[in-house]
């Protein structure tokens, strides 16, 4: 079998393994190119058994998973004995010869896709993508990754709201109001009213939580404002990508980068249009963080966001209801609103089936005390 790519032509031995670098310049917004010649198959032999596999591909370093990997792939069919000049695709292996071929039109959101939703705006929701990828049926107690379905490669701000609904509640906060690991009946907003509104999101921060308020109002109508504070130390970290857009992560800056899960979350999965210089610039600013919160900074930071989104729920006319999960947060609460605004402390007093979020009966006994002081 002869291979050809670059203007170079190789034999291949039967075990031969065969390593193809190409580069190859996309841009979000050029949709004209739909397939893009990757390399030509010659002399291989008809009416065998013989073939040439795709054994592992990768994008900017980045591993495609086997499942998805011949989705980028199409074979024009052409010089063949036995077989008609055609265009075959999702190819994972090659029994004719031909062009292979890397879908580029088709793939496009693949390409770019980020997990955490990304726009031209640096101050916008911040919301994570896979949420609207998770299978049906899949155990609440795995993480995200673990419980992907079929990636749909959506851009989205927030899960599917009616806009022109009027809530009783617009609540806020991290993985206790988003409510991880439980179903959505146990967490405390569906306890206090089926009418509310949930911008809630795992990991995010006093800053993260002012962005989807702050976008929240300008979108949605609610009466009054429930927040359940994480700790100060988070913060959202926000990555201008190659495509020019900003993406928004939430960030829990409790470890260093080396023994941090997001670490391998950056490195392996964040984003194929990223190189290895774009994830070496994601570290440092990951570095540069977790300095700021070891230095205190990032507490003085989060201190001010909160009462920027007090002053925000004044102006906007919607009164504001304050708790945490966290002592030193909860403690310093009478700091920024009048204390008939501050809500009982969210103490956990079970776990769910995580054994990293408070359960069911955390969010009863929270929602059991807190309703006669919320008025809606």
């Amino acid at each position: 079998m002869r291979i050809s790519y670059n203007n170079e032509t190789f034999n291949l031995t039967d075990t031969g393994i065969l390593e193809i670098e190409k580069e190859i310049d996309l841009y979000p917004n050029d949709k004209s190119v739909e397939h893009y010649p990757i390399l030509e198959i010659k002399n291989l032999e008809e009416g065998t058994k013989s073939k040439l596999e795709i054994n592992s591909f990768y994008i900017n370093s980045v591993d495609v998973e086997a499942g998805e990997m011949q989705d980028f792939f199409s074979l024009t069919v052409t010089g063949n004995k036995y077989a008609s000049d055609c265009l075959i695709e999702k190819v994972s292996q090659i029994c004719f010869n031909g062009k292979l071929n890397l879908i580029v039109k088709k793939n496009m959101k693949r390409f770019f896709w980020s997990p955490f939703y990304t726009t031209n705006k640096r101050n916008d929701f911040v919301y994570d993508n896979r949420l609207a990828c998770l299978a049906e049926g899949t155990e609440q107690y795995k993480n995200l990754d673990q419980r992907l379905g079929v990636k749909v490669y959506l851009n989205l701000p927030h899960k599917t709201i009616d806009e022109n609904k009027s809530f009783g509640l617009g609540c806020f906060g991290c993985s206790v109001t988003f409510g991880t690991a439980l179903d959505y009946k146990e967490v405390w907003p569906s306890l206090l009213t089926q009418n509310h509104l949930n911008l809630s999101l795992p990991g995010l921060g006093i800053d993260g939580i002012y962005l989807n308020l702050l976008n929240g109002l300008k979108k949605f109508d609610w009466q009054t404002t429930v927040i359940v504070l994480p700790n100060w130390e988070r913060k959202i970290l926000r990555f201008h990508l190659p495509s020019g857009q900003v993406t928004r992560v939430p960030a829990a800056l409790t470890r260093e980068w080396a023994h941090h899960q997001f670490k391998h979350w950056a490195w392996k999965t964040f984003n194929r249009q990223l190189t290895q210089s774009d994830r070496s610039r994601w570290k440092n600013i990951y570095q540069k963080n977790f300095q700021s919160m070891m230095d205190g900074k990032v507490e003085k930071y989060s201190k001010k966001i909160l009462t920027m989104i007090v002053d925000l729920c004044e102006r906007h006319g919607k009164p504001l209801y304050l708790t945490s999960w966290d002592e030193d947060v909860y403690t310093e609460l009478k700091s920024f609103i009048e204390s008939k605004r501050i809500l009982p402390f969210f103490e956990t007093i079970d776990e769910a089936v995580d054994r990293l979020h408070p359960g069911p009966d955390s969010h009863k006994k929270w929602a059991d005390k807190a309703r006669g002081l919320i008025k809606i």
